[in-house]
C-alpha cells in the first residue's frame, strides 16, 4: 500500500532485500528484474504497511531493480485486449458521473502532459479518465494516457497515473503531477492505497477498479470463500472503516479472471509483547525477539491476507559456511518463520541479518518457501535451501537432534553434519530428491524431511491472459 516518503525511505532499506507479495501476472506482464539484495536495517517501523494489492500502484518503497523486461508469452496480447477494455470503460464514481468536471480533468492533465510536469514524457493521444470520486477527505482519480506509439522498452499501449487531492479540490488542482503513483503500463485491474494522515477517520483509502461490465465480490478470512457481490459493481472502495481481512474476486463475462488478497494485513501497528509471545511459543534455536518482531511483521506485511494467522518463529540461531551466490554468502542471524496460508499449507522466509566486516547491520531474505506440513510443530525437520542456485541447505531440527545427514534416492548418505541448537547447515551439491534426516546422540533417527519448495505459492488466480 502507500505511505509517506519519509517511511517510504526508510522501508525502502528495511525491505528491498525482502521477497513482497508475490505477482500473478508473471506470465504475461512487463515487469521488473528481481535480485536478493541487502541493505540497511532501518529500526523501529512497522513493516505491515508495504503490502500491495496485485497489479497496484505503490506509493512508497519499491522491491527490485533492472530494466523492464517482456516475457514472450502467449497470453500477452490477450492481457492487453483486457487492459484496452479498461481504458476504453466509462468513468466510475459519482464524481465521474459528471460529464462537465471528467472533461475538464482530461483536458488539464492533457495540456500538463504536453508540457512535460509528468512522467510520462512520450507523445499521448488522448487522457482517458476512469474513475474519480470523493472518499473520505480526498478526491481520488484514476487516469490513462493513450499512447500515440507503444512503449519501445515495455511495449505497454496505455501508461496510468492515480490524482490525490483534497476532496471537492476542482480539476486544475486534482490535475496537479503526484509526488507517485505514475506507472509505465496500465493492467486489466489497477488499484492503489491512500495513506492515512491521522486525521480523517476512514483512512487509509484502498480503490480497485476493473474494466466496465466486470463484477468484484469478496470473501473474509480465514476461508476465504464465501463470495458476496460488492454493490459497486466493477470497481471497489475499502477505507479504515469498512477494510477487513479478505480477498479480492473479479468476474468478467461470467469467468472469474481475478481471484487474490485484498490490500492489508494482519498486522496494522507494531507487533506487540502479547502477539510476540506466542509467536515464539514453540520457536527453536536462540530466541533474538527483536529481530523475530521484525521479522513477524515483514512476513505478515509481505503476504498480506495470503495469510489468516499471524506468522510463527520457528527458528533463530545462526548460519556460518553458506556457499556465496552472486551477492554474497548467506552467513548471519537468521530467523526462520512461518505462516498458515488462507488455501491451504504454510508461507515461509528464512530472514538474515548478515556478517559485515565493517560492522554494519544488514538484513534481507535467505529464501521464501511453502509446505505442505506444519513446520512449528517441534518434533518437524524444516529444510530450506538459501538462494536460488546454491548447495547450502538450513535445516531446523528436533531439539534433541545431534547429527543431521543427507540422504539421497538409492538411500545413500551424501553428506553429515553436526547438530548445535536443533539447527544446522548442510552443503549437498544437487539438494533435488534428497530426504534429511536427524539422528539423536544414539544415531537414532528422530526425524525426517524433504526440502521445502522455494517461493511463496498462495493460491491467487490470474486469467487475464487465458481466452
Amino acid at each position: 500500500m502507500t505511505i509517506d516518503d519519509l517511511v517510504g525511505r526508510a522501508l525502502t532499506e528495511m525491505t528491498e532485500g525482502l521477497r513482497p507479495q508475490p505477482d500473478p501476472y508473471s506470465r504475461v506482464r512487463a515487469r521488473l528484474q528481481r535480485s536478493r539484495r541487502r541493505t540497511r536495517a532501518a529500526v523501529g517501523l512497522c513493516m505491515a504497511a508495504v503490502v500491495s494489492a496485485t497489479g497496484a500502484t505503490v506509493i512508497g518503497p519499491s522491491h527490485g531493480g533492472g530494466p523492464p523486461m517482456i516475457e514472450p508469452e502467449p497470453g500477452w496480447q490477450t492481457m492487453l485486449r483486457w487492459a484496452e477494455r479498461l481504458a476504453d470503460s466509462p468513468p466510475r464514481g459519482a464524481v465521474g458521473a459528471d460529464p462537465a468536471f471528467v472533461a475538464d480533468l482530461a483536458n488539464r492533465i492533457s495540456e500538463r502532459q504536453r508540457a512535460g510536469a509528468y512522467r510520462v514524457k512520450a507523445p499521448v493521444r488522448q487522457v482517458k479518465v476512469l474513475f474519480v470520486d470523493d472518499i473520505g477527505s480526498r478526491r481520488i482519480a484514476l487516469v490513462a494516457f493513450a499512447l500515440a506509439q507503444p512503449d519501445s522498452s515495455t511495449q505497454w499501449p496505455n501508461a496510468h497515473a492515480w490524482f490525490v487531492a483534497p476532496r471537492g479540490a476542482s480539476a486544475e488542482v486534482l490535475a496537479a503531477p503526484p509526488d507517485q503513483g505514475e506507472g509505465d503500463g496500465l493492467e486489466p485491474f489497477m488499484s492503489t492505497t491512500v495513506p492515512g494522515d491521522g486525521v480523517d477517520p476512514v483512512e487509509p483509502i484502498s480503490v480497485g477498479v476493473a474494466p466496465a461490465g466486470c463484477e468484484f465480490a469478496t470473501a473474509p478470512l480465514p476461508e476465504a470463500t464465501a463470495w458476496q457481490p460488492e454493490p459497486t459493481g466493477s470497481y471497489i472502495v475499502r477505507t479504515k472503516q469498512t477494510q477487513r481481512p479478505e480477498w479480492w474476486q473479479i468476474t468478467c463475462d461470467g469467468v472469474v479472471r481475478v481471484s487474490q488478497p485484498a490490500p492489508g494485513s494482519l498486522i496494522s501497528a507494531r507487533v506487540t509483547d502479547a502477539q510476540l509471545e506466542s509467536a515464539v511459543g514453540t520457536a527453536r534455536g536462540t530466541l533474538d525477539r527483536e529481530q523475530s518482531r521484525t521479522a513477524i511483521s515483514a512476513l505478515a506485511g509481505g503476504y498480506g491476507y495470503a495469510i489468516k494467522a499471524l506468522p510463527q518463529v520457528i527458528w533463530n540461531g545462526r548460519t556460518a559456511g553458506t556457499e556465496a551466490d552472486s551477492n554474497g554468502s548467506f552467513d548471519g542471524r537468521a530467523v526462520v518463520l512461518a505462516a498458515p496460508a488462507v488455501h491451504g499449507g504454510w508461507l515461509g522466509e528464512v530472514q538474515i541479518v548478515y556478517d559485515h566486516a565493517d560492522g554494519r547491520s544488514a538484513t534481507g531474505t535467505g529464501q521464501s518457501f511453502t509446505t505442505d506440513t506444519d513446520p512449528t510443530d517441534p518434533s518437524s525437520i524444516v529444510a530450506v535451501r538459501l538462494g536460488q542456485n546454491t548447495s547450502t541447505v538450513l535445516v531446523v531440527t528436533p531439539a534433541d537432534a545431534a547429527t543431521l545427514r543427507a540422504v539421497g534416492r538409492g538411500g545413500e548418505v551424501v553428506a553429515r553434519t553436526p547438530v548445535r541448537d536443533a539447527g544446522a547447515v548442510i552443503k549437498v551439491a544437487d539438494p533435488a530428491g534428497l530426504t534429511i534426516e536427524a539422528l539423536d546422540a544414539k544415531g537414532a533417527v528422530i526425524g525426517r524431511g524433504e526440502i521445502v519448495e522455494q517461493g511463496g505459492r498462495i493460491g491467487s488466480v490470474d486469467r487475464w491472459g487465458e481466452r
